[in-house]
């Protein structure tokens, strides 16, 4: 081994040399940022560099002659001190820079290499040493990350993979965890697992708002901390990017191809004069609104949002139609409120004891009456989307249970009743994230309160979820059983509400509590 290798002096050196690499380099692509984008808020800092530069340089070769060390250790010091200034401007700077402007300039600017993106995290790395990560922070390095994967690897990170790996442990490295507890560790890659396995079952954007996948996720890796840079869920969280960015890619294409269709259909019924009078100052917006979007797409600037808001306003404006050509009656429901409450009276799995009744039964109520006055005719899949059904975030499986049950006929009794029940326990999940959001403000023990119930209902969920498995081991045995896909969209929904609750239920734990 050298004495460069032992030399402690020689490593500090090392050391302060790549954080004046970072430093510069994240100078430099804050101030195309900031010429970019004209922001003449983000400060106009300057900072010496070339002395900087100039005095590493004098204590490269102090190390290698035979002067004092004492010497070359007080350089080091100034050094350090100096970079520590650049480090916090460049950190108060950079806080005036949201997640989504950072992503807009490099969408927008093509010029840059990996060496940047690799330099630009390393001094995130820096600037959050011994800190806490902020979800900005987070957002802004997971973007970065993404980025250098498929500058490496490619699309679909389907290029070099070695290489990719190498780098991404370098950065692992560089951050410098603690040894993380290897249970801590295990459970979030658990739950990165669940994404992925979730992100197969969605087919449209549609379904991918109402199960609240990417915000879900992103709230995963906003928990994660400095933890994001452990090497087994930095891979993992780069895979899971790449795949959701292709999912999103191809479901965007599908819904613009789809939106654009019946666009082009309505203005069609507009030029042939066909249209009535009292619909054209709505297609009017709907011509500004089309106008603008084209004009986002141009620029990349997107949102799911505001694809929905465009698919929302196609909808409405085919139900004028359809209530102009005629009157369509309100449809019946499917029974009477009282045969579906009844459910309430029988032994729901899961309901037996008084404890989950309280836990379950509120929701449960809610949700069949508002099945009970559902369209009887409509597709399960469309129903799902109906004003007083979306806050349950259904899936066409549940309301499928919940017609049998009402309407009769052969089926599983069991199974069709657990469904409901999983269903009510998941917006029960919901309305007690609600309540642990509702206490920030409040007492200690209002909050010890509200997570005692709330670890009740994890249980409790937990339990569903190994009843889910019983379910879908006899659909998958038994030929003559109706398909599994249906259940197992069911149990990812109800996988995916318990880690959010429990994750967030962590968060407010006191330290030093289990």
């Amino acid at each position: 081994m050298s004495v460069k290798e032992v030399n402690p002096l020689h490593s500090r050196y090392i050391e302060l040399t790549a954080r004046f690499k970072a430093c510069w380099t994240f100078q430099r692509s804050h101030d195309g940022l900031q010429r970019f984008f004209g922001r003449q808020d983000l400060g106009a800092e300057t900072y010496d560099f070339q002395s900087l530069y100039k005095r590493l340089r004098h204590a490269s070769l102090a190390l290698g002659s035979s002067g004092p060390p004492s010497e070359v250790d007080a350089d080091l010091d100034r050094v350090a001190a100096s970079l520590n200034e650049v480090t916090e401007s460049l950190d108060r700077r950079d806080r005036r820079v949201s997640p989504s402007l950072l992503r807009l300039f490099f969408q927008r600017v093509k010029t840059f290499d990996e060496r940047l993106l690799i330099e630009m995290i390393r001094f995130y790395q820096e600037a959050q040493r011994d800190r806490t990560w902020s979800s900005d922070r987070i957002d802004k390095v997971d973007f970065l990350v993404s980025r250098l994967a498929e500058t490496i690897a490619g699309p679909g990170l389907t290029g070099d993979a070695k290489r990719l790996q190498k780098v991404l442990l370098r950065l692992s490295e560089n951050a410098g965890l603690d040894a993380p507890d290897p249970a801590k560790v295990e459970n979030r890659l658990k739950l990165v697992r669940t994404v992925r396995a979730e992100m197969r079952g969605v087919s449209s954007l549609e379904r991918l708002e109402q199960l609240g996948l990417v915000g879900h996720y992103r709230d995963l890796k906003h928990s994660l901390g400095r933890l994001y840079f452990e090497p087994r869920l930095l891979q993992m969280i780069v895979g899971t990017n790449a795949a959701l960015s292709t999912l999103v890619d191809g479901l965007w294409r599908r819904e613009e191809e789809a939106i654009f269709s019946d666009y082009e259909r309505i203005a069609d019924l507009e030029r042939a004069g066909t249209m009535p009078g009292e619909l054209l100052d709505a297609v009017n917006r709907l011509h500004d609104r089309v106008g603008g979007f084209r004009r986002q797409m141009s620029t990349g600037n997107m949102r799911l949002s505001e694809l929905a808001e465009l698919r929302e306003a196609l909808h409405q404006i085919d139900s004028l139609i359809a209530a102009g050509a005629a009157s369509v009656a309100e449809p019946p429901g499917i029974s009477d409120a009282g045969r579906a409450t009844r459910l309430l009276e029988r032994d729901l799995p899961g309901l037996l004891s008084t404890q989950a009744r309280e836990q379950i039964g509120p929701s449960l109520r809610e949700m069949l009456d508002a099945l009970t006055v559902s369209d009887p005719a409509a597709d399960p899949s469309e129903v799902v989307s109906e004003p007083t059904l979306l806050r349950f975030h259904l899936s066409a499986r549940e309301v499928s249970a919940f017609r049998r049950l009402a309407g009769g006929g052969p089926f599983d009794m069991e199974l069709e009743e657990f469904l409901l029940a999983a269903a009510a326990l998941r917006h029960s999940l919901s309305t007690e994230m609600a309540a642990i959001h509702g206490t920030l403000s409040r007492s200690p023990q209002d909050l010890d309160r509200v997570l005692e119930g709330t670890r009740s209902l994890l249980r409790l969920a937990d339990r569903y979820l190994k009843q889910f498995s019983h379910f879908l081991e006899v659909q998958l045995l038994d030929p003559g059983a109706e398909g599994a896909r249906g259940i197992q969209e069911c149990r990812m929904q109800l996988m995916r509400d318990l880690s959010a609750l429990w994750l967030e239920a962590e968060r407010m734990t006191p330290q030093g509590e289990d």
